[in-house]
């Protein structure tokens, strides 16, 4: 008995000293391929662990300890609902606590259950594109593969990028379960009417323009009107030539193609820019002769080619394309009419008048000279036919001696003459000679006779 008493105290010592001596799995996190069950088994992985006394990795679901699931480093599960899985390390001296346990979801796939259907618009633009699912959220993209996601949600704004069919792809995910493959949505960007040819001509105030148009086989045109809604039948071709345009103005039509697109088009003459009158300078002259007029027009987008000069408000000879303008000689006031043309050929109708003055030169009428006997003053007159009369003391220059119809001259000791002008309204007459006579005073020179007896004496005197 003795000897079974001690057997048991070493046998115990031996599995205490063994139990001291063992260490459980540590460490490790559960790595998953995917969280959300869609299909395709998916793959749970301890990592970062060790096993240490442990012999195996135990996989267990719904509670740690609770239904074994698998063993070792790696299993395949395919859950058919929301399933949480755990890990510990079993077999040797102990058993090690579990792993942080991992949820695997089963969501199941969502449906696209309703597209927009039958979409168009007429040529390159946007249209809205809507489709809805049955559970999930719902991505846009471009292509059937593309991971770009182009918008989200039942509703999308979609870009026609070429004319007809355009496609877009929806994608439903639900909890990480993508439906494949995408649902494809389609639109039609159809063609817009169209010319063949369209082209016009362009016209100063006054003309008509002319419009040559066609449209191309697969369009139609209903007719040129005068406002953008209602308004009057212009012209029911789409070629037509207008009437005489004083104004800018447009013409407004529907261009209509046999897919039933239509284009509101329009088609504004271009109205050429006329010279506006900037300013002109009349010319005088005195007496006949030549006088220089000029003008000074202006124009926007284009330049003044000629300026052209006329005897006459209408019709008329042209005298002269110059901007400065010489007349011929001419005796009397007239009156001359300028207008400009642009470069683009556009002449503005209204001439305006320049007058060239020519204005009378006066002359002198009469003078009446003066004389008397011996050194002194004198008093010459003249007449003149208008304005104020000038005394000069030369025939051209000299100097300026007195002013009116009378001149008193200074006190003269011989003859001198006068000459005298007169100005009226800036002209001046030729100069008029007066003389200024001084008549020398005669002397008597005397001699004596005799006679030797009584009688009479002739005398002289010299």
């Amino acid at each position: 008995m003795k000897k079974i008493y001690l057997l048991l105290i070493v046998l115990i010592a031996s599995l205490q000293y063994s139990n001291a001596q063992c260490t459980s799995a540590n460490g490790g996190i559960i790595q998953a391929s995917s969280t959300a069950y869609c299909g395709s088994p998916i793959t749970l992985t301890v990592i970062n662990a060790q096993l240490q006394g442990n012999t195996q990795w135990v996989w267990y679901s719904g509670s740690c300890g609770g239904t074994q699931v698998g063993t070792g480093a790696s299993i395949s599960v395919s859950p058919a609902t929301e399933t949480t899985y755990y890990v510990r390390g079993e077999g040797g001296c102990a058993t090690s606590a579990c792993r942080a346990p991992i949820v695997i979801t089963s969501p199941g796939f969502g449906a696209i259950i309703q597209t927009s259907l039958g979409v168009e618009r007429c040529g390159l633009g946007t249209v809205n594109l809507s489709a809805k699912a049955d559970v999930g959220t719902i991505t846009w993209h471009r292509t059937p593969t593309e991971t770009l996601v182009r918008g989200t949600g039942e509703n999308f704004t979609a870009g026609s990028l070429n004319f007809g069919t355009n496609t877009f792809y929806v994608e439903v995910n639900n909890g990480g379960c993508k439906t494949s493959p995408r649902t494809a949505i389609s639109f039609e960007a159809k063609d817009l009417p169209s010319w063949t040819s369209f082209g016009s001509s362009a016209a100063c105030p006054g003309e008509t323009a002319t419009l040559t148009a066609n449209p191309n086989a697969s369009s139609s045109f209903n007719g040129w009107y005068d406002a953008p809604a209602g308004g009057n039948l212009v012209s029911s071709t789409s070629a037509f030539t207008t009437q005489p345009l004083a104004s800018p103005v447009t013409y407004y039509g529907v261009l209509t193609h046999t897919n039933g697109c239509t284009d509101n088009v329009t088609w504004a003459p271009n109205v050429k820019a006329v010279p506006v009158l900037s300013s002109t300078a009349s010319g005088e002259r005195c007496g006949s002769g030549s006088v220089n007029l000029s003008a000074v027009y202006t124009v926007s987008g284009t330049s003044i080619s000629q300026y052209h000069w006329y005897d006459s408000p209408t019709g008329g000879t042209l005298l002269s394309t110059q901007q400065n303008f010489s007349t011929s000689s001419i005796a009397n006031t007239t009156t001359y009419y300028v207008t400009a043309l642009t470069a683009q050929g556009c002449v503005n109708p209204i001439r305006e008048p320049v007058l060239a003055t020519i204005k009378a030169i006066p002359t002198i009428t009469a003078t009446t000279p003066a004389s008397r006997c011996g050194a002194g003053t004198l008093s010459l007159s003249a007449a003149g036919s208008a304005g104020t009369l000038e005394w000069f003391n030369a025939t051209t220059g000299g100097t300026q001696v007195g002013t009116g119809a009378t001149y008193n001259t200074a006190s003269l000791t011989q003859s001198t003459s006068y000459f005298v002008q007169a100005t009226n309204n800036g002209c001046t007459s030729g100069r008029s000679s007066v003389a200024a006579t001084i008549n020398p005073i005669p002397t008597v020179t005397g001699f004596s006779n005799a006679r030797c007896d009584a009688g009479t004496v002739g005398l002289g005197a010299t």
